[in-house]
């Protein structure tokens, strides 16, 4: 079936802000990369990058014009750069945390997950991915990248990344990594810090906290509702900020947000 390059786009458009959903099984790389133009026409991205990269050799197809606002590099530069673009412009001061990274992904790409009778999809958010601008400042990114699991387990020829910047929102230093593998049936995560490991990086109760606080409820009146001590919620509300490295509860919330926890 031939894809309408309009049609994909226009779906795009009316889920963005929900998830992040091109198949790159299913879809040619031309083609996404055609509906990502023209999004950007449509001025989509003011402060989050889009990145398409060959897997096979790592090299970067096409990143969004928004890559010379961002980060001062011009478009077609980095282009050129080849498959050390992303070298160049630097990412982590903290050398243990691409080690940590690798061992927390192929730890989680080991969990199975049934029943096996749909399609399965595998998402990564990285908060407080940094690069560097060109003038010498550090820029903090969500790096959220999806890519969908075939029958045969292998990984695409191709896949794209999502960088917004979220440096506003996070602490100077921490970093978090949450996975998640779906499908129709089922669905498992795993949270990861340099500080430890849990299937969620929002329990069950503070997700109720959290969801309370957006509508405008103080503290007393959480603990009032869901019968629970103030100094509970206090605790459920320092811990959240913590592990996710947020500056504040504002922060908190729109961080969750950004990466579909509630």
């Amino acid at each position: 079936m031939k894809i309408n390059a309009t049609t994909t786009a226009n779906q795009f458009k009316k889920s963005w802000n929900n998830s992040y959903n091109f198949n790159v099984l299913k879809n040619p790389v031309e083609t996404l990369i055609e509906n990502i133009k023209e999004l950007e026409c449509e001025n989509m991205f003011t402060n989050e990058m889009i990145m398409f990269f060959d897997n096979k050799n790592f090299l970067p197809l096409y990143v969004t014009k928004s890559i010379e606002t961002i980060l001062g590099y011009p478009q077609q530069e980095f282009l050129d750069w080849g498959k050390d673009a992303l070298l160049k412009i630097g990412a982590f001061e903290d050398k243990e945390f691409w080690k940590n990274l690798g061992r927390w992904q192929n730890d989680f790409m080991e969990i199975e997950i049934k029943p096996e009778s749909s399609p399965t999809t595998f998402r990564a958010f990285c908060g407080g991915f940094c690069y560097n601008h060109i003038d010498g400042k550090r820029k903090k990114f969500l790096f959220q990248s999806e890519h969908p699991i075939g029958e045969s387990k292998a990984m695409p020829d191709y896949h794209f990344t999502r960088l917004k910047d979220i440096g506003h929102l996070l602490k100077k230093d921490g970093y978090f990594f949450y996975c998640e593998k779906l499908n129709a049936q089922n669905k498992v995560s795993k949270f990861y810090t340099e500080s430890g490991t849990s299937d969620s990086p929002i329990s069950n109760r503070e997700k109720e906290i959290l969801k309370l606080i957006e509508i405008g409820k103080n503290s007393k009146e959480i603990a009032e509702k869901l019968f629970i001590s103030l100094e509970t919620v206090k605790t459920h509300r320092k811990n959240m900020i913590h592990r996710l490295s947020a500056k504040d509860t504002s922060s908190l919330i729109q961080i969750c947000k950004l990466c579909e926890i509630i």
